[in-house]
């Protein structure tokens, strides 16, 4: 008699790509992972895998196996967390994913605050600058900075991110301040990976659009390391305006060229997976980020 939860094995095993990632995935020891596929395999009376010491191959029965049954267990998976899940009541945990400069300053009071008044949702908090998958790590909402690819997530609007061009003092008494678009092409530029690129500006006005490609003195994918090198002088940088204001205020940072328009704009979402019955506690948490995220828009 097929045995479905080897099925399952069969599909993390694939999904994964080896004996060993699906072990860590599963909390099952490979060589137990091995047995239960070939008892699958014996009991379906097909070979479903080719496989040796580094990796696995489908055969072609086994991938048109895979291609049936990936969807159902997927779907099946759902279905049982959505029996566990209240539709009605907020509790549980809720897993949420984020870009770590997004998770550490701009929605940080943001959780703190929806976690006291929610007491009984529990959060955990994914924070990386790489894309997770929703589906493989069972995440119920990821923050994600668009535009977005297509796909069959569903994803709501949070709030717009405006950018705004800046240096430290230090740095423009060294290298003078750039007061149009072509000026910044003698300078040294800190670009951030995450951020839209080339920097494009429009005069207010005279409306006209500018295209500049600064010389990139150092390429970050991180804020926290982008922020040090601005705040020593290292060259300008166009930072989201939510965190360059405060540095704005306090004169630590310099806004360059205010009379132009920085049209490198991006937008934040929220993205989870298409249920027929969203949880309460997700409802609440991407309702009180809409409602908030006032706070972090930006302009």
């Amino acid at each position: 008699m097929l045995n479905y939860d080897d099925l399952a094995v069969f599909i993390a095993v694939v999904e994964r790509g080896s004996f060993i990632a699906a072990a860590k995935k599963t909390n099952i020891p490979s060589s137990t992972l091995s047995r239960r596929l070939s008892r699958l395999e014996a009991d379906l009376k097909i070979k479903l895998l080719e496989r040796n010491s580094r990796k696995i191959h489908l055969t072609e029965r086994g991938k048109i196996f895979f291609e049936q049954c990936s969807p159902l267990i997927h779907q099946l998976k759902e279905n049982t967390k959505s029996l566990s899940e209240s539709i009605d009541v907020a509790r549980g945990k809720l897993k949420i994913t984020a870009p770590t400069y997004i998770g550490n300053t701009l929605m940080a009071d943001i959780i703190l605050d929806f976690m006291k008044l929610n007491p009984e949702i529990d959060l955990e908090m994914l924070l990386s600058n790489g894309i997770e998958d929703i589906l493989d790590e069972e995440i119920d909402i990821a923050i994600r900075i668009g535009p977005l690819e297509d796909s069959t997530f569903i994803a709501q609007h949070l709030w717009d991110i405006e950018y705004a061009l800046c240096a430290s003092p230090g740095y423009l008494t060294k290298h003078g301040t750039p007061l149009v678009p072509e000026d910044i092409k003698s300078h040294q530029a800190i670009i951030l990976k995450t951020q839209p690129f080339p920097w494009r500006f429009r005069s207010l006005e005279a409306q006209q659009e500018t295209h500049i490609r600064p010389l990139s003195r150092l390429i970050v994918n991180d804020f926290k390391l982008a922020l040090h090198a601005v705040d020593n002088g290292i060259g300008i940088i166009c930072l989201p305006r939510s965190i360059a204001q405060e540095k704005f205020d306090s004169g630590e940072l310099v806004q360059l060229m205010p009379q132009y328009e920085l049209l490198n704009r991006r937008s934040a979402y929220a993205v989870y997976p298409e249920r027929r019955y969203l949880p309460k506690k997700t409802q609440l948490f991407i309702a009180y980020l809409r409602e908030k995220s006032s706070l972090l828009r930006t302009g």
